[in-house]
């Protein structure tokens, strides 16, 4: 059933008060009476998938969480997966907590070997928030499939200095970025590559999956895992990509119809974003599989893409290319469109005449015909 078809109960006390249960580390034997009381009320409520407010005391979550994890052995690892995708969308205004379970449903695809998968569902919402380990993991399974790193990855592994004017168009900035990332690889090579070139002698590390769970017991990650954010010596090479990006995006700007094209899109990802807070929904998915191209609005978890049509899809507009742009648009709509059928993705395209709740409600109705699964 749909997380946003779920319902809690209300609270077991007469006063309809939560104890307050709010520490590093918790345990249920730190907690009082009083607390434990509530805890097995609320263990039975999420036994049942139903999922009461706990008014920010996050620990009883944290507390159950960790009981999930530690029964990947019995259960195996794709129940913890499901389990922990559920919770945080259930959770997903318990913003730190929800932030953790996403973390290690990820590490439940990397135990699992499920690194596409992996890939796409870790993609980063913000790309300019800095996330070394997140950065390093993505560069680190990206090398074992002799994949290229993607500019964002490299972006929040090392972060940069970025403008006030780039962060507000952050969409095209990342256009730019990727092709500017893509034009360096192929004058100076393979950016991991070089990241391990200037670190000599290159070395493997130990990594443990499920940082800051109390588990019984630990998962070691069965790849080689790189440290790639100690080449410091590039770290001014990247800043420069970063640089050359934003010149070009200036440079962009000085069209205002593409600027134009840009806002409604961002404005129908923002609606949507605010609609679906539960999950991930990423503006400009660059999953692996499409290639070059882009999906507009991306829900990863939910495999929901939503394309933004403006005129130039359906017929020749002069600054777009005029006649012969027109049928390069229909090519790429008709692959993009294929691919995605091909992957079990469901495209839903978005024109001017739909409103922002028409496409929250395609969104929704696709959303209950999907099951969540480890693909």
């Amino acid at each position: 059933m749909p997380i946003d078809k779920l319902e809690g109960l209300s609270q077991p006390n007469k006063s309809g008060e939560i104890p307050c249960f709010k520490e590093y580390y918790p345990s249920i034997e730190s907690m009082s009476l009083h607390q434990k009381k509530f805890y097995r009320y609320l263990e039975r409520e999420l036994q049942q998938h139903r999922y009461p407010s706990v008014d920010g005391n996050i620990s009883y979550l944290f507390v159950y969480a960790y009981n999930i994890l530690n029964q990947w052995e019995t259960k195996g690892i794709e129940y913890v997966y499901l389990s922990l995708v559920e919770l945080a969308e259930a959770y997903y205004i318990e913003s730190k907590f929800a932030e953790y379970c996403n973390y290690w449903s990820y590490d439940c695809l990397l135990a699992l070997k499920q690194y596409d998968e992996y890939l796409i569902v870790s993609e980063p919402n913000n790309i300019f928030s800095v996330n070394g380990q997140l950065g390093n993991m993505r560069c680190t399974v990206c090398y074992y499939l002799n994949r290229q790193a993607k500019a964002i990855d490299i972006l929040i592994m090392l972060g940069g200095k970025i403008t006030r004017y780039t962060k507000k168009h952050a969409t095209a900035f990342r256009d730019f970025l990727e092709t500017a990332f893509a034009e360096d690889t192929e004058k100076h090579g393979s950016w991991l590559k070089r990241l391990l070139a200037a670190q000599q002698p290159v070395q493997t590390y130990e990594h443990l999956l499920f940082a800051g769970a109390q588990n019984n017991s630990q998962i070691k990650l069965s790849i080689p895992y790189y440290c790639f954010y100690a080449a410091y010596t590039l770290h001014d090479t990247f800043q420069e990509l970063i640089r050359s990006a934003e010149n070009r995006l200036r440079e962009a700007h000085n069209m205002p119809k593409v600027g134009e094209g840009w806002v409604s899109e961002t404005e129908l990802y923002y609606a949507l974003k605010n609609a679906f807070q539960q999950t991930q929904v990423i503006q400009h998915g660059h999953p692996e599989w499409l290639g070059r191209q882009h999906l507009d609005i991306w829900f990863p978890r939910w495999k929901i893409a939503v394309e933004y049509h403006g005129t130039q899809h359906f017929e020749p507009v002069e600054i777009f290319g005029g006649q012969r742009g027109f049928e390069i648009v229909k090519e790429r709509d008709e692959r993009k469109l294929q691919l995605c059928k091909q992957n079990n993705v469901t495209l839903i395209v978005a024109t001017e005449q739909n409103s922002h709740n028409d496409i929250i409600e395609q969104v929704k109705l696709c959303r209950e015909k999907k099951d969540i699964s480890v693909v």
